[in-house]
């Protein structure tokens, strides 16, 4: 079959549309697209049809990678076309930052086209639900001798919530190591941990017996749903202090039942050990994981697409210290 791929454009959106529909894709996409992030974005296409899509973006929070993603129609054979079509733009383009993408474990076909290519899995995500009435009560911790706090409490604590952005930032970076994070003052990350999302009075932070040390903390944020609240990052100091964790959740679970929300929603990476321990010590529902893979850009590829060029692609560079 002949292809032809040339650059998107938005004349062609309602050729995506349907694509995306067929596919069960977030249409989400279609802003992502528009966004100055978006730094490349080409279509298959058989005859005039729209076949299928590549885009890449790039982002501040992880500046060292070129996040993509790429959506096959039903017509096509979904791990071929990904397969030549990521061979086609490796071999058009000129960067020099690792790919990264992410789909749901039940994309077999994409799955299997990826590994093909030399993609290695980095981490998978599970966002379970909790019905906080199948929870336990709070649980009681063996370190007797600690102290818990409300993020609202130690909030205008300066010195105290340096500490707490410092442990926040050192334990995102090592979970973070195949992906790094960008760099960041001290003040930029207390202002993620006080987002306009963040539930200041559901967000615990545990001390140590004089008051001055973080043992562990444990986020809590607001949620789009109406009738859930999201967990955010978690963390301790000290291994010792895993349980103490669960304890800061369970405290979040009774919190959650006091403001009439009957579900938590988590989110557990799997380079995450106090986040997975999580997910292990309470009755979250089963949910599938969402799989990260990445690759270094010049790995070799295989396959090649039998196409015509009616435009050649201008290589773009992706710059590590450009604003998005």
């Amino acid at each position: 079959m002949q292809f032809t791929i040339k650059k998107y454009e938005t004349k062609y959106e309602k050729q995506l549309i349907e694509i995306l529909q067929a596919r069960s894709e977030d249409e989400n996409i279609l802003q992502m697209l528009k966004s100055p992030s978006c730094k490349i974005a080409y279509g298959v296409f058989v005859e005039a049809e729209l076949a299928a899509l590549f885009f890449g973006w790039t982002g501040r929070f992880h500046p060292f990678c070129l996040y993509f993603r790429i959506v096959v129609s039903p017509s096509q054979d979904e791990t071929e076309t990904a397969e030549q079509l990521l061979a086609w733009v490796q071999e058009q383009e000129k960067m020099e930052l690792p790919l990264q993408t992410s789909l749901w474990e039940t994309r077999h076909e994409l799955i299997k086209a990826y590994e093909k290519m030399g993609f290695e899995e980095i981490r998978r995500t599970y966002m379970p639900r909790l019905k906080v009435g199948d929870a336990a009560p709070p649980r009681a911790s063996t370190h007797v001798d600690l102290k818990i706090k409300t993020l609202k409490e130690i909030m205008l604590d300066e010195p105290l919530m340096n500490k707490l952005a410092r442990l926040v930032k050192t334990n995102y970076e090592n979970t973070h190591l195949a992906n790094p994070v960008a760099q960041m003052e001290i003040d930029d990350w207390k202002k993620l941990i006080l987002a306009d999302d963040t539930l200041l009075d559901g967000s615990y932070i545990c001390l140590d017996e004089r008051g001055g040390e973080i043992a562990a903390y444990s986020f809590l944020h607001d949620s789009e749903e109406d009738d859930a609240y999201e967990l955010g990052w978690c963390g301790e100091s000290q291994k010792k202090y895993t349980d103490v964790i669960n304890h800061l959740v369970s405290h979040q679970i009774y919190y959650s039942r006091r403001k009439g929300v009957s579900c938590l929603i988590g989110e557990f990476d799997t380079t995450d050990e106090a986040a997975m321990a999580i997910m292990k010590s309470f009755p979250f529902e089963t949910a599938p994981a969402w799989i990260t893979y990445q690759r270094e850009y010049g790995t070799p590829g295989t396959g090649s697409l039998s196409r015509n060029r009616d435009e050649e692609p201008v290589p773009i560079a992706v710059k590590l210290s450009e604003k998005v």
